[in-house]
């Protein structure tokens, strides 16, 4: 590996040692590995994250490893990536595994965006079937209204070297928990072009009692569409747009969210906010309202009759015994 490789790896963690672990063999083990690197930034975590992290760094000199002093959230998304040296940097949760190939696939995406670099976004889940494997967008409501909601998720984040001198937008805004959305923003409107790559290139693993104390109507209507909004106030996003996103956040965010509120309780360490209720509020005078209501019974039907099936199947491997 050269000391400035094409791709950067940049993972920021916190106590989640077992799910990295994960992450990072599924990285080493694929073609290409050796021309990149890997930076993880790990906000003080008190389970074996550094142990785990020191013996990589040993073993294999791509691999590079930081602890900060103190838990700083969302701050250290600034840190790890200003820590990398590669010419394209790709954010990547802990609780992540790449796909076989994918490592080879995103190298090939950066050589062939070395000249022009516009906005890089590698698609999470995948748009339709029949969809492009690249959507280039050069205009803003177009770009808002292809990514969505996704537009809060920090995985299929990538920035250039040079768009590292903008990186105090992931720290002014990071106490709402969402400081991507306006950088990615604001990277677009900077670069005016975006190339979306439509393929799925990595897997979330499920995690044992996720956190989501922060409050998911507060960070997910609040926070994030007032991001957008303001946009839209500044005269850059159309308001149709704007409330087209707002009703993508309710049909395809909110629905599964109040749905587990309301089945999986004890899966999720939720905050104490009213979220159906918050929900309700926000947004019961909009005509797709009982559009809503009836998906929010399917799927909470859905997630109950797998809880029992569950349940049903514990109690009888637990009679073998």
């Amino acid at each position: 590996m050269t000391s400035e490789p094409l791709l950067s790896i940049c993972i920021p963690t916190y106590n989640r040692v077992t799910y990295l672990k994960k992450c990072i063999d599924s990285i080493i083990q694929q073609d290409g590995f050796h021309e990149i690197e890997i930076v993880v930034s790990d906000n003080n975590s008190s389970d074996e994250t550094q142990k785990i992290c020191l013996s990589y760094q040993e073993q294999y000199s791509n691999i590079k490893y930081f602890r900060n002093e103190k838990n700083l959230i969302d701050q250290n998304f600034n840190l790890v990536l200003r820590r990398a040296t590669g010419k394209l940097r790709k954010l990547t949760n802990d609780t992540v595994i790449y796909r076989p190939s994918a490592i080879r696939y995103m190298l090939n995406v950066v050589k062939s965006n070395l000249v022009e670099k516009p906005q890089i976004y590698f698609w999470s889940k995948g748009l339709k079937k029949n969809s492009e494997d690249q959507i280039i967008i050069d205009n803003i409501d177009d770009y808002i209204d292809t990514i969505g909601v996704d537009l809060t998720w920090i995985r299929p984040v990538a920035i250039w070297l040079d768009d590292c001198d903008d990186l105090e937008l992931l720290v002014l805004h990071s106490n709402s928990r969402l400081a991507q959305v306006p950088f990615l923003i604001e990277n677009f409107r900077k670069r005016k072009k975006a190339i979306v790559y439509n393929k799925i290139i990595m897997d979330s693993i499920d995690v044992n009692k996720k956190d989501i104390s922060y409050g998911l109507h507060k960070v997910f209507y609040d926070n994030f569409t007032g991001f957008v909004k303001t946009y839209v106030e500044l005269g850059v996003v159309s308001n149709a747009t704007y409330e087209n996103l707002r009703k993508k956040l309710l049909l395809d965010f909110f629905c599964y969210w109040v749905a587990n509120y309301k089945v999986e309780n004890d899966k999720y360490i939720f905050s104490d906010e009213d979220l159906e209720k918050l929900v309700e509020n926000s947004y019961c005078n909009e005509r797709y309202f009982n559009s809503y209501k009836v998906k929010l019974i399917l799927i909470s039907f859905k997630l109950l009759i797998k809880k029992l099936i569950k349940k049903m199947v514990n109690l009888i491997s637990y009679d073998k015994k």
